[in-house]
């Protein structure tokens, strides 16, 4: 009966990446951040084809998707 009570049970095995790591360091945010974000799902990629960047409107709507994105809303 012991035995089966124990086996229901999740054991974490090792440690955080993060202890052996400095803090403030890039990789340790890296780390901080999978482990905090990491079941959010894969990144998304926006690609932007035949664009003139030399368009200044054309950047001024690349940023607006840029800040919708960020902010991880619905709708664009």
């Amino acid at each position: 009966m012991t035995i089966g009570i124990f086996s229901t049970q999740k054991l974490l095995r090792g440690l955080n990446q993060n202890v052996s790591l400095v803090s403030g360091s890039d990789i340790f945010d890296y780390f901080e951040t999978l482990f905090t974000y990491g079941n959010a799902g894969p990144p998304g990629y926006v690609i932007f084809n035949n664009v003139n960047y030399t368009n200044e409107e054309n950047l001024k709507q690349m940023e607006l998707i840029n800040a919708e994105l960020s902010a991880l809303n619905n709708t664009i």
